[in-house]
Order: structure tokens, then C-alpha cells, then sequence
């Protein structure tokens, strides 16, 4: 005789979620807008925070041209879809920033795919 178990249900959006999306995207904007700091120190902060894809994309960039902004309100999640994807918008003294990240479990652990600047549209929110 085959037993089979059940199907796990559906990972869904819950508050824990969120939390930790807004919280993650926060960090991500607060590590990365600190063009003060010498490359090395600002790199070894930000690098952990973000994809494999991300690390390439943003190695080499130079902290004195990133914008020194200030997170000016809350964040705004994205509607998504997908319990893995999400999109978090901050108003900040810069405009208005976005960070796309990515979690391969539920629950998991948020990385950055993508930084959005103001007037860009996310690369994963299709």
C-alpha cells in the first residue's frame, strides 16, 4: 500500500512577512546610501545584503556617487503576486527609491536583486 502525505500548502503573505520585507529593504537603502565611507567598509556592509547577481551588478560602484539619502516616511510593499518577489518603495530626501529582492524559502531570509531609483520602474515586478 502507497501512503502519500498532503501537499504543503501554498507559502502566502503574512504580517511576519511584511515585517521582515520592510526591514530588510530599509536596511538595504541605509547601508547603501553612505557615500562617506571608503569603498572597502561600504562594500563588506552591502555586499551580504544582496544577490549574487546584485554583487555583480553594484561591485563596482563608487559609494561617493550614491545619493546620501535619508528614509523620510514608511515603506510600501508591492502587490506581488509571488510570496518570493516583492518590491519595497521608501519616500526618502532623494525622491522616491525602491528596493526588488528575492527569498528562495518561506519563511526566508530577503535579498536585494535590485535598487530603484526615482522614475525607474522594478525588474521584477513585470
Amino acid at each position: 500500500m502507497v501512503t502519500t502525505s498532503p501537499a504543503s500548502p501554498a507559502p502566502t503573505w503574512d504580517e511576519a512577512s511584511r515585517a521582515s520585507a520592510l526591514a530588510a529593504a530599509e536596511t538595504l537603502l541605509t547601508t547603501w546610501a553612505r557615500p562617506s565611507l571608503a569603498y572597502e567598509q561600504w562594500w563588506a556592509d552591502l555586499k551580504p545584503l544582496m544577490s549574487a547577481a546584485a554583487q555583480e551588478s553594484y561591485s563596482y560602484t563608487d559609494p561617493a556617487n550614491v545619493p546620501p539619502l535619508k528614509i523620510t516616511g514608511p515603506g510600501v510593499l508591492s502587490d506581488s503576486l509571488s510570496p518570493y518577489l516583492v518590491t519595497v518603495t521608501f519616500p526618502t530626501t532623494e525622491g522616491e527609491f525602491g528596493v526588488d529582492m528575492a527569498r528562495t524559502e518561506i519563511p526566508g531570509t530577503w535579498i536585494t536583486e535590485n535598487i530603484i531609483f526615482p522614475g525607474d520602474s522594478s525588474r521584477l515586478q513585470g
